[in-house]
């Protein structure tokens, strides 16, 4: 008689720990991302936004909860600026679709869809889907005419960060620029060969003149900068250069500096984000928000990523 309870139990104490076991890979949390700097202005209207995301399940230990995690990935959303209403494009499971957050960049020109990381730029299928690396590099700026690519190149080996343009049709590289200071983002103008450096240094490649265009301490239109380490959005315009900084009280505010005379400067407190063609809105993200705000700093509409679903 024993040997049956024995088995029993057995089985009973197996279907408990298989159970549990799968009770563990149910999703009871997710974590989403937006990339600040993915936002891409496909029209006046509209805007592009990368979110990494992840699920993970909690569970109770003896020194406190604790999450495991179960799998990572991409998303991208189209945003109606006026309405706040959102339209997911993209949502995928993967490391291929998982890219930093903080990094993602996402351009747009013609044909061209891309997609970047700290340092791949990935090409997109027209419905987003389908990344393949296309180039060691990120922040790709596009010529007018689609011929040509000038990207930044981060190479760990010799601690030297290269401005590259790639000659799509004849695949010749040429070095416009290297440094061995760290810098993470760039803007590029074909037309004027100016590169924009970490949102607040101009390098003219034509005379060599390196200047950085904001420095904490200076006064602009009555307020002190504050920092300038987090300056984000850098933008090179025809008739200015846009950048955003803190100023005091920790506000984030954005300089308009003169392309021509760039010790003509100007600020717009409380005003931030990456402008739409026409420079009327401005789109910024941050963690699980999107805001946008008018020329004035006033909020448009606001956009928000929950944590607990997708």
């Amino acid at each position: 008689m024993r040997k049956p309870i024995l088995t029993t139990l057995i089985l009973l104490f197996l279907i408990v720990i298989i159970f549990l076991s799968s009770c563990s890979l149910l999703v009871d949390e997710y974590n989403r991302l937006v990339g600040y700097n993915s936002i891409c202005w496909e029209d006046n209207d509209h805007i592009l936004v990368y979110a990494k995301i992840a699920a993970y399940d909690n569970y109770a230990t003896v020194g406190g909860d604790m999450k495991n995690f179960i799998w990572g990935g991409g998303e991208i959303w189209r945003i109606d600026v006026n309405t706040g209403e959102k339209e997911l494009v993209l949502r995928k499971k993967g490391p291929e679709y998982t890219i930093t957050y903080e990094y993602a960049v996402i351009t747009l020109q013609d044909t061209f869809r891309f997609i970047s990381d700290w340092d791949t730029t990935f090409i997109m299928d027209e419905n987003y889907d389908n990344w393949q690396p296309y180039g060691a590099y990120t922040y790709p700026q596009i010529s007018e005419d689609g011929k040509e690519i000038v990207g930044l190149v981060i190479s760990n080996e010799v601690e030297t960060i290269y401005v590259k343009k790639f000659n799509l049709s004849t695949g010749e590289e040429t070095i416009l620029w290297e440094t061995t200071d760290f810098f993470v983002t760039m803007d590029y103008d074909f037309d004027r060969n100016l590169l924009l450096l970490n949102n607040i240094r101009l390098v003219n490649l034509n005379t060599g003149l390196d200047t950085v265009l904001v420095k904490v301490g200076d006064e602009i239109s009555g307020h002190i900068v504050y920092d300038t380490y987090y300056s984000r959005y850098g933008r090179l315009f025809n008739d200015n250069i846009i950048t955003d900084i803190w100023v005091e009280n920790d506000v984030y505010s954005k300089v308009y500096i003169d392309a021509d005379s760039l010790s003509n400067r100007s600020l717009k407190y409380g005003l931030r984000g990456i402008p739409n063609p026409d420079g009327t809105k401005f789109a910024f993200g941050s963690d699980n928000l999107v805001q946008i705000q008018d020329i004035n700093g006033n909020i448009i509409t606001e956009i928000a990523f929950p944590n607990n679903e997708i």
